[in-house]
């Protein structure tokens, strides 16, 4: 089993640690997280310049503000494998290339065919090997590979809605068995597998301000996501240049003040008005007669 599964609260000690600027703990969680991270985005992305530029960004937006990944609703750790997650899949999107080839016959073409909820296992890797086959495969997909509907489609040679429709009865399915609510929210599945359309994520966004609720099942949604792509995927270190890049852009002098981004024209500045005032009052500038 993966080690950090047993870090937890150490994970949250260096978290509030580097909340408070702290660059010791900071190194210690890039340490322990970063692995796992650039494992889950190299994943999505199959690129690891990518993958590179994902983590480099997770870190610095940790280091600049490290509150934003704490929560009493999720942990630190679930919270920032589904922030690199979803930020590998927003870089995948930007691009297209087409997914590999996967069969649905079983899942569109054979009747009778039912998702089978799960009693003793709530976990999502159990709800997700509970489904009939095709339906297990197309999930997969979507949170190992951040695949959306119409990659699916693509793929399957089978209109987004069919799929969507699809897909939608075994998140229900799955929502049932990791929630208490017997209509647990299939948006809220649907948002928290980045799976929503642009214009229906920023919907859900506002409703879920207002709706505590909505927002606790998302993050019971990403919690499972996170443990089971941590258990999914194995653990790859990035290169060793990526932390030294990361250690220069946030503590070498390229992070100035405001005070010290200015301080030269300041310095320029009453350089050139003693010149002009050595000029005026020596009569250097007097014009000839």
């Amino acid at each position: 089993m993966n080690s950090l599964m047993n870090l937890p609260d150490q994970i949250d000690a260096l978290m509030a640690r580097v909340a408070m600027a702290d660059r010791s703990a900071f190194q210690q969680l890039y340490d322990l997280t970063a692995p796992q991270l650039f494992a889950v985005a190299l994943r999505v992305l199959g690129d690891h310049t990518e993958a590179e530029d994902c983590l480099h960004e997770l870190f610095t937006a940790l280091w600049d503000d490290a509150d934003l990944f704490r929560s009493p609703d999720l942990s630190p750790m679930a919270r920032v494998v589904t922030d690199i997650r979803a930020a590998a899949i927003a870089r995948k999107r930007v691009r297209y290339s087409a997914p590999d080839r996967v069969d649905t016959r079983e899942l569109f073409g054979v009747a009778g065919l039912s998702d089978a909820p799960t009693e003793q296992d709530n976990s999502l890797q159990a709800s997700i090997s509970a489904l009939q086959p095709a339906r297990a495969t197309l999930l997969r997909r979507v949170c190992l590979n951040g695949d959306g509907y119409d990659d699916l489609a693509r793929a399957s040679d089978v209109d987004a809605p069919t799929v969507r429709r699809s897909l939608q009865k075994a998140l229900q399915t799955i929502g049932c068995s990791l929630m208490t609510e017997d209509q647990p929210s299939v948006p809220a599945a649907e948002y928290a597998l980045c799976l929503l359309p642009e214009d229906e994520a920023v919907m859900f966004e506002a409703q879920m301000s207002d709706d505590a609720d909505l927002a606790r099942q998302v993050a019971v949604w990403h919690a499972g996501l996170s443990d089971y792509l941590r258990a999914s995927i194995p653990e790859t270190p990035p290169p060793a240049q990526l932390a030294r890049r990361l250690q220069a852009s946030l503590f070498s002098e390229r992070r100035e003040t405001l005070w010290q981004q200015l301080w030269p024209y300041a310095i320029g500045g009453i350089i050139a008005a003693l010149v002009l005032w050595f000029a005026v009052s020596t009569d250097v500038l007097v014009p000839l007669q």
